[in-house]
């Protein structure tokens, strides 16, 4: 009976510790290949700021870092979408350069509520009185 509780405890932990990470199926391979291969294109022909790509390419990369992939199976999806897709659409880079910046300023956002948290919190912990001690040697009384 010991050895099965101590299994169980050991079970529950283990499923609690993991959390899958979600695979990239089949089909979404091509799905990020075009995205991939667009987005530089929108680059390359100057149709979005450096900066605005580079950010863009940061974002794609982190998005794509959340899932398992096979790298031989997107770097074959890339060069064939390399292959496939014209120039750069000037609608799907304005659209993409829109995301990208509305994600920019989410972050933004995000890191001044964190930063004024964080100064709130600095500023409640430097006002808490701090305790007094009082020694008293002979006929002297020092206090810190």
């Amino acid at each position: 009976m010991r050895s099965i509780t101590l299994m169980m405890g050991v079970v529950v932990l283990t499923g609690c510790a993991s959390q899958p990470v979600p695979t990239l199926q089949p089909t979404e391979y091509s799905k990020v290949a075009g995205s991939w291969v667009a987005w530089n294109r929108c680059v390359s022909e100057g149709k979005v700021s450096p900066e605005i790509g580079a950010l863009g390419l940061r974002y794609l990369k982190g998005d794509l870092a959340a899932y398992q992939y096979n790298q031989q199976l997107l770097d074959a999806a890339v060069t064939k979408a390399s292959k496939d897709m014209p120039a750069a659409d000037t609608s799907f880079c304005n659209n993409a350069a829109a995301l990208v910046v509305q994600r920019k300023q989410q972050i933004d956002i995000h890191n001044t509520v964190v930063n004024q948290q964080q100064q709130e919190l600095q500023n409640t912990l430097n006002n808490i009185p701090k305790p007094v001690y009082c020694n008293t040697v002979g006929g002297v009384t020092m206090c810190n």
